[in-house]
């Protein structure tokens, strides 16, 4: 069941909490690391995406965002908490302390979940009367085992930008020069932009379709990349104006690869098929991450900066975006604008 599967998520995630907090040898760090992984997989994207479809047939955009907005918000909240800790107790009573939060959250979850509203005398929720059943969703036809190809490829090229992309930001802007106060504050702005830019994202393809908000937010994510950069290859520096004006482009747009995985997935399958398609395309994107992941070292290495591997992951962004809406365009759904016009989906 998707309820105990994430609460065992949780309890993974404490777990390894708990051997980083309790034990000093590198064997034992790399076996909590290994628990944390199992965590991030059960009790993450690819559950919470399932959570949303079964709940969620009308407004799935605003949920999924809503629900991914929560690691920008523990960005933020925690770090300057968990320094706190570190400083007046030390690391390993840290990370037993993040251990019992988590626990406190596995109890909400078992407290609050239920894998499908059903089972709590409930329907899911959708737009129109409370008494009229939604539609049932097909995959839409033309979508067959080509175009599927074509979208998990583009899925794997996103987990670059999704992974190593976002997690090497402040060493691209370290090792250009900025000082660490500004890079901390230009991380800060990130984060909280990111909590807002997730669920306006979701909120946006809700309104718009999949096709429009996808050339918004895709050539958007596309220029982040590029502007990143620039601004780090041009001497002298660019003001902290001019940083932080990037940052910000770069965080409205950042859904493009964490929550519009979901939303194309759902657009190109349906109710029958959509939980394994969710699952597929998030196992590629993760399998991206891990393929581009040395990629920013190797090419720093080489050239002396990590701005030839954003150069990369603009490149990268302007694929997957050329795919996804030759998808859309083939299939017919470059034409839905949701709340609008009804797909040919339903039936």
């Amino acid at each position: 069941g998707l309820r105990r599967t994430i609460a065992l998520g949780l309890l993974l995630q404490a777990a390894s909490r708990v051997v980083f907090g309790i034990t000093a040898t590198f064997p034992a760090y790399c076996f909590g690391e290994l628990l944390g992984g199992l965590a991030y997989a059960w009790a993450g994207m690819v559950p919470l995406s399932i959570l949303m479809g079964r709940w969620f047939k009308s407004r799935y955009g605003l949920a999924m965002g809503i629900g991914a907005a929560g690691s920008g918000l523990a960005t933020i909240l925690l770090p300057p908490v968990v320094n706190e800790i570190v400083e007046n107790f030390g690391l390993h009573f840290a990370f037993l302390s993040e251990a019992a939060l988590t626990l406190m959250l596995a109890l909400i979850v078992i407290a609050l979940i239920h894998d499908r509203p059903q089972d709590v005398g409930l329907e899911p929720y959708h737009d129109g009367p409370a008494e009229a059943a939604p539609p049932s969703r097909r995959a839409p036809p033309g979508m067959n085992c080509r175009r599927w190809l074509a979208v998990l490829f583009a899925v794997f090229l996103m987990g670059g930008p999704m992974s190593p992309g976002f997690t090497h930001i402040s060493i691209l802007f370290a090792t250009a020069g900025y000082p660490t106060e500004t890079v901390s504050f230009l991380l800060s702005i990130l984060g909280l932009v990111m909590i807002f830019s997730k669920i306006a994202f979701g909120s946006i393809t809700d309104r718009i379709g999949g096709w429009r908000s996808n050339f918004l937010f895709g050539l958007l994510f596309t220029a982040g990349h590029a502007l990143l950069a620039l601004i780090c290859s041009t001497r002298p520096l660019p003001a902290f104006s001019a940083a932080a004006a990037v940052v910000v482009l770069y965080a409205v747009s950042a859904p493009e690869c964490t929550v519009a995985v979901s939303l194309w997935t759902r657009d190109f399958s349906g109710d029958d098929t959509y939980e394994d398609a969710v699952r597929r395309c998030n196992i590629l994107a993760n399998c991206g991450a891990l393929a581009f992941n040395p990629m920013p070292g190797i090419l720093a290495d080489r050239t002396g900066s990590y701005v030839a591997a954003y150069l990369v992951f603009t490149l990268t962004c302007l694929l997957c975006l050329v795919i996804i809406q030759n998808t859309y365009f083939h299939l017919g759904l470059n034409h839905i604008h949701h709340g609008k016009h009804v797909s040919k989906q339903y039936r």
